[in-house]
């Protein structure tokens, strides 16, 4: 399979500050030099993404820059089942940034959107405690960001 977006490193799913289910196409730590854990990644761009929110009244984070890494987010929302009560989630990719931000950003966003969607669809009303149950979902994400 071959990667359609060069420039992706890893999309997924974060409720709650974790990591649900990610796809690592490249490994980032070789581009950065730096491992960092996906559950410290997952509650940052939780945080940032929330902060934006409540700060900027309803406003959503679109994408964040740190140096030629671009991260980019969509947030919807699912019932969860486990505390029966409608919650943020969040699908995000990370890439290379390239020099046309807003079209590579739009591009991205528009696969997120579907992976989320159908993400939401299989998943509403799920008890969202135990994140094991979730990674059969990968090869769906996989598939939106491959092509044969």
């Amino acid at each position: 399979m071959v990667n359609n977006l060069k420039e992706l490193y890893e999309v997924g799913i974060i409720l709650r500050g974790f990591t649900l289910v990610n796809y690592i196409i490249k490994n980032i730590s070789v581009k950065t030099k730096k491992e960092v854990h996906k559950d410290l990644r997952s509650s940052f761009i939780s945080a940032i993404t929330q902060f934006v929110e409540k700060a900027f009244q309803g406003s959503a984070l679109e994408y964040l820059e740190s140096g030629d890494i671009l991260f980019i987010f969509i947030t919807e929302t699912i019932q969860a089942g486990d505390f029966n009560t409608v919650e943020n989630i969040l699908a995000y990719a990370i890439c290379d940034k390239k020099k046309n931000i807003d079209k590579q950003v739009e591009k991205v966003k528009v696969k997120l959107d579907l992976i989320l969607k159908q993400f939401i669809q299989r998943y509403n009303n799920e008890n969202f405690t135990i994140i094991d149950k979730f990674q059969d979902f990968k090869p769906e994400i996989e598939k939106f960001f491959t092509k044969k």
